[in-house]
């Protein structure tokens, strides 16, 4: 866990709580320093992140997407191998599987494929979002009948072959 285990939990609990009605910088930036500094292991880290987007409460997930993403942006190569794992990647994979809101899948799609692009820009290595098109292209070669939220599974699928 290290050292800052526990200030690490507050802190996420702090910037996923229900109560929120907007986004918790000052938490989120703190995370980031504990990842950075050492006091709170990546794959730890990574791990309670990816336990609150499985939250019941949609809310408390777009938060942990927020904190997913900032912490992909601002912590550096650790985590960076931590969230482009193998299991990470199917874990992120059968969360949008299983999740019915169609709004919540949305978010998710584009908060995740924010994510993918940011590993592919400062590791291409792990070739995440190799031949992927952009966000929006695709959506446009669907039929415009369609409805925007079914529509982005399948383009995020294209991220985790």
């Amino acid at each position: 866990m290290g050292k800052g285990g526990g200030t690490f939990e507050r802190l996420l609990d702090k910037a996923t709580s229900q109560l929120l009605l907007e986004t918790d910088w000052e938490s989120i930036l703190q995370i980031c320093d504990l990842i950075r500094q050492g006091d709170a292991q990546a794959k730890y880290a990574v791990g309670a992140i990816k336990k609150k987007l499985s939250d019941k409460n949609p809310h408390v997930a777009l938060y942990a997407l927020e904190v997913l993403e900032s912490v992909v942006k601002n912590c550096g190569q650790t985590v960076h191998d931590e969230v482009a794992s193998k299991t990470t990647m199917e874990e992120l994979k059968d969360l949008l599987k299983t999740q019915t809101e169609p709004n919540w899948k949305v978010m998710c799609s584009l908060s995740l494929r924010r994510v993918m692009r940011c590993l592919q820009q400062r590791e291409p290595r792990t070739g995440l979002m190799r031949g992927v098109p952009p966000v929006q292209s695709p959506v446009w070669s669907h039929d415009k009948k369609a409805p925007l939220s079914s529509l982005w599974p399948d383009l995020l699928w294209q991220v985790f072959v």
